[in-house]
């Protein structure tokens, strides 16, 4: 985890770079939250559309996984504790055996 926090704080780095030379007259603030949107957006991408179908879907089908439809304000938002605890278990369950905290 320790490591995937400095790929992003690495990420966010270099994209406020990338926002600062395309606009050097805004504040840090609106740098931040700029370079922000970004990060999360690669990291959403990452996540949604390159780890997660090859983790659910059987012999790499990209069609598995239903298309985004568009949002439903009747859709639920939040996380049960049923549902957080087996994610939870489940994500420990990537983590290979071996690795020694230093």
């Amino acid at each position: 985890l320790m490591s995937m926090a400095l790929i992003l704080f690495r990420l966010h780095q270099a994209q406020a770079i990338r926002v600062y030379n395309a606009h050097g007259n805004w504040t840090d603030e609106q740098i931040f939250n700029e370079a922000r949107k970004w990060t999360i957006g690669i990291y959403q991408h990452l996540v949604l559309d390159e780890w997660l179908p090859s983790l659910l879907c059987p012999d790499s089908n990209p069609d598995c996984l239903p298309a985004y439809s568009g949002y439903s304000s009747s859709t639920f938002p939040g996380v049960t504790h049923v549902f957080q605890s087996a994610a939870m278990r489940f994500g420990h369950t990537l983590v290979a055996l071996g690795n020694r905290m230093i």
